[in-house]
């Protein structure tokens, strides 16, 4: 073998070090990640208590994809139900500017990302507005009497 072929060879396996290296503790993603990914409901389940909120739900993974396109790819409905009842994004994109709803791949996970008719209702309107005027009223008297009264000291201590 000459020194240029064993160069090459020592070369070779260098990269190939580094890259092991690279992949291994740089570019391996989280632990979060990869449960979404393989579609363990139960270890989920564990996990969503001890991440803070904007690090699950938020986190770019190191393929610029978040654990909700995971599960997705995945065809993961549980998980993807799952997700969505601890606050997910259904309109977060990954770094290919890609909703999980994009990368869907059946109508089955799809349908997972429509709100209820019911859900959708009451997330601006209020199923009683009796009650609402009631709390509005009784607010706006209290402010209006402890404004009334503070005016009434003022003049008074004078």
């Amino acid at each position: 073998m000459s020194n240029n072929d064993s160069d090459q060879k020592t070369t070779k396996q260098h990269d190939h070090l580094v890259l092991h290296y690279f992949n291994e503790y740089i570019v391996k993603p989280s632990e979060f990640y990869c449960t979404c990914q393989r579609g363990d409901v139960d270890r989920l389940r564990e996990l969503l208590p001890t991440i803070p909120y904007h690090e699950r739900v938020w986190q770019l993974e190191p393929n610029g994809d978040m654990a909700l396109h995971a599960a997705v790819r995945g065809s993961h409905a549980s998980v993807v139900a799952l997700l969505f009842t601890h606050g997910f994004s259904r309109i977060a994109i990954n770094k290919k500017n890609k909703t999980a709803y994009e990368m869907a791949s059946n109508n089955d996970i799809r349908s997972l990302f429509h709100r209820s008719i019911d859900e959708f209702q009451s997330r601006f309107i209020d199923q009683n507005i009796n009650q609402t005027l009631e709390i509005l009223d009784l607010n706006y008297n209290t402010h209006d009497q402890v404004v009334y009264n503070n005016a009434n000291d003022a003049i008074q201590s004078r």
